[in-house]
């Protein structure tokens, strides 16, 4: 499909059928676009065409502040549980890295979702909310394409300036030593 049988340059390991390693970022970073897109359209169909599905390989997903979920049949139901609890969901992508190695890619980047919840008092939309998260999503190659095999989504904590006491990461500065 990719044009180039051979060794994949970056890795130096063979595979048969290779690629070319820009025509598999290009096609990651797509399979990406397009799984960000679909959960932002609560295309619920789509989602679950580009996770992995090879009936063997066990998928895993860690949303923000959720516990590890493992297998298809649950990394799905909340991706159906956030969409239907979600009424507006938008991702802007930054700082987007692929690596890839043979049938593996892992792509990282921040998530800067904008999101609202219900209407309240009859409004078109309820308030928006914005988010900063990092993720790592993994992709293994299968034969339609680049699938998702795992996602770990993990907020960024926003920097805080150091209230009236004192900066807290010099415990001087916070009125004396630290005692245990």
């Amino acid at each position: 499909m990719y044009g180039r049988a051979g060794r994949d340059r970056g890795t130096g390991h063979g595979r048969a059928g290779g690629g070319h390693r820009a025509a598999d970022r290009a096609a990651v970073e797509a399979a990406n676009t397009a799984f960000y897109e679909a959960v932002e359209q609560g295309d619920f169909d789509t989602v679950s065409d580009l996770w992995l599905d090879d009936g063997g390989t066990p998928v895993s997903c860690v949303h923000p502040g959720w516990p590890v979920l493992s297998g298809r049949g649950e990394v799905l139901r909340s991706y159906a549980l956030i969409m239907a609890n979600t009424d507006y969901i938008q991702f802007f992508l930054t700082d987007v890295e692929i690596s890839l190695a043979d049938d593996i890619a892992v792509l990282t980047c921040t998530e800067n979702i904008l999101s609202g919840g219900p209407a309240e008092d009859g409004a078109a939309l309820g308030p928006l909310v914005g988010q900063l998260v990092v993720a790592t999503n993994v992709f293994r190659r299968a034969p339609d394409g680049w699938k998702v095999w795992s996602h770990h989504g993990s907020p960024v904590i926003p920097e805080t300036d150091a209230d009236d006491t004192g900066n807290p990461d010099h415990p001087d500065d916070a009125g004396g030593p630290l005692t245990t």
